[in-house]
């Protein structure tokens, strides 16, 4: 057990948790403030990868590396969300 790599496992570990966090929070985030929203998970996403350069400790640098992707993900996915939800609505009103 002493030869085990943890460092894929907790990579993993780590992208299903953010994945599964950030899909909801960018509904969320969506409707309390809008799609202009995507620059502050924009900018936090930069902090966190460039921290994560930085970062000597292997497990905490994974993880902010990771959270700095999910955020760059949920940055682009706002948007997308902005027009599922624009989209929705036209189509109910036409009903």
């Amino acid at each position: 057990m002493k030869d085990l790599n943890v460092y894929g496992f907790f990579t993993g570990l780590v992208a299903f948790l953010l994945t599964g966090l950030f899909h909801p929070l960018v509904v969320w985030i969506e409707y309390h403030f809008g799609k202009q929203a995507w620059r502050v998970l924009f900018f936090f996403g930069i902090l966190s990868v460039v921290l994560s350069l930085f970062c000597r400790n292997n497990l905490l640098s994974i993880f902010l590396g990771v959270l700095g992707f999910a955020l760059f993900w949920s940055a682009w996915e706002l948007n997308e969300q902005h027009n599922r939800v624009i989209k929705r609505n036209s189509n109910n009103k036409e009903k």
